[in-house]
């Protein structure tokens, strides 16, 4: 252990009070999530239950205590919930167990030992030929070709993280942490982090949620999200009123708000977005700054006011009154239209 300990990388090693122990503690926590395998640890046991019926399901988490204390609660008044709660918990059990005896057939620790001639003469990670007497880690659920590893190169196949304690699930050749061993049968939700372990999920192309948390983020709307949502770039969810509400802009033009439709608009608004960040860094010197990095337009919005091209970045310039935004390719284009307005 103590020649492992050695050949780690200095911010790997976990002495007393330095970065390398509050790693080990963040990647226990990260590897081994406790509501990975134990039932009392789960925060989603409302999940199987018909929500959309019970308020109380909808809107709450409802830990596995909590959740038999609401059992008992109600369990002799309303047999139709404690029903459901049972049928709740004796299907996430039969998931779990499922999941912890496929674990206990490919959970491995791995042999911290001297290398001294061995079928596999390279790491399996890095592919560098091991020397005589140099320290290595044995996976021995794997082949025999792919059994040793460097102590530093002992890592997750997804995640890359070093096997906290050289504990290891193996499949089809490849060593995996305890939690992306459980997403190998399981998807886990991108809000809680949880198992989704009933199989109904909503999904994007590379996030999934527990169908109970597909819902608009804001607080007094919640509402359950079909076809159309909008993510923002903290990773809530939006439906697309409030995500209008909260994060739409007025049209420097027309005045109007730059709505999110559908996706295609999305997409579009959000190119248009970015252009007209760009755009005013080459505003009028003598305007205010402040403001006209502020605006934005609809894609239809924006073009000259003199000549009505779409300008050109480096050569973009505004005016301003009262009620509206003008915009123009240049200050050459700004002045023709000025001097046409006065006369």
């Amino acid at each position: 252990a103590k020649d492992y300990m050695e050949a780690l990388s200095p911010h790997l090693k976990p002495a007393v009070q330095s970065s390398g122990a509050a790693n080990r503690q963040t990647e226990i926590l990260y590897q081994l999530p406790l509501y990975d395998v134990d039932i009392e640890s789960i925060h989603q046991m409302y999940s199987l239950l018909l929500f959309d019926q019970q308020e109380v399901f909808r809107q709450t988490y409802i830990p596995f205590k909590a959740l038999q204390t609401y059992k008992a609660m109600v369990g002799d008044v309303d047999f139709e919930i404690n029903s459901k709660i049972n049928t709740a918990i004796d299907k996430i059990q039969s998931e779990l167990d499922k999941l912890n005896q496929w674990k206990n057939q490919a959970c491995g620790i791995g042999e911290i030992k001297k290398y001294n001639q061995h079928a596999c003469t390279k790491c399996t990670f890095c592919l560098k030929a091991f020397e005589e007497q140099e320290v290595v880690v044995s996976a021995k659920l794997l082949p025999i070709s792919r059994q040793l590893w460097h102590p530093n190169c002992f890592r997750c196949y997804v995640c890359r993280h070093l096997l906290i304690e050289t504990i290891y699930f193996a499949k089809d050749g490849k060593i995996y942490c305890s939690r992306h061993f459980s997403e190998i049968f399981y998807a886990r939700c991108s809000i809680c982090d949880e198992l989704i372990l009933d199989q109904e999920y909503s999904r994007d192309d590379d996030r999934k949620w527990h169908k109970n948390h597909f819902v608009c983020a804001t607080k007094d709307c919640l509402e359950q999200l079909k076809e159309y949502y909008y993510i923002h770039p903290n990773g809530q969810l939006h439906c697309e009123v409030c995500f209008n509400d909260l994060y739409s802009t007025q049209c420097a033009r027309c005045n109007k708000i730059i709505t999110l439709i559908d996706r295609g608009e999305k997409i579009t608004a959000q190119k248009t977005q970015f252009r007209n960040k760009k755009m005013t860094d080459n505003v009028d010197e003598s305007e205010d700054n402040s403001t006209v990095l502020r605006l934005q337009w609809h894609g239809e919005c924006f073009y000259c006011d003199n000549c009505q091209k779409i300008p050109k970045i480096s050569r973009f310039a505004c005016t301003f009154d009262a009620s509206r935004t003008y915009t123009f390719c240049n200050r050459a284009c700004k002045k023709q239209y000025h001097s046409i307005s006065k006369s």
